[in-house]
């Protein structure tokens, strides 16, 4: 697996040779570009992960009547981390209706350092795993 910088060499070293394949395939420069930033930030997210850093990241709060029913698991939020590093979109992939809203509460609040490409803050998805576990 490629880490962050790697991927930055890589896009730096060849992303002539990526947009004059682009350019092959689509006609138009500023499609060929946005195609090749969207393939660039696709393996940004796939294959490097969110390099942004965690900054405030609160644990949801267990419904009450999940606690009740003695309720373990773990729920999967596509998240959407703007340019500044928020959390502005969650999407529930994996869970139980009971503990959703607790989840992407919770993700709604997160603040990570923002993701950069070559120096530019952008906007990432990623998956996130929150574990509601009794204590």
């Amino acid at each position: 697996m490629l880490n962050r910088q790697q991927v930055q060499t890589l896009y730096e070293q060849h992303g002539r040779v990526l947009l004059a394949y682009a350019m092959s395939l689509l006609p138009d420069r500023a499609a060929s570009e946005d195609v090749l930033h969207q393939v660039f930030v696709k393996l940004l997210q796939g294959n490097v992960g969110i390099n942004g850093s965690p900054i405030y990241y609160p644990n949801p709060v267990y419904p009450e009547d999940a606690l009740a029913a003695h309720v373990e698991v773990v729920v999967i939020l596509q998240i959407t981390i703007g340019e500044d590093g928020s959390v502005t979109n969650a999407l529930v992939l994996q869970s139980i209706p009971m503990l959703d809203q607790a989840a992407i509460d919770a993700a709604l609040q997160w603040v990570f350092e923002p993701t950069l490409l070559n120096g530019t803050p952008i906007e990432v998805e990623t998956n996130a795993h929150i574990n509601f576990t009794l204590r």
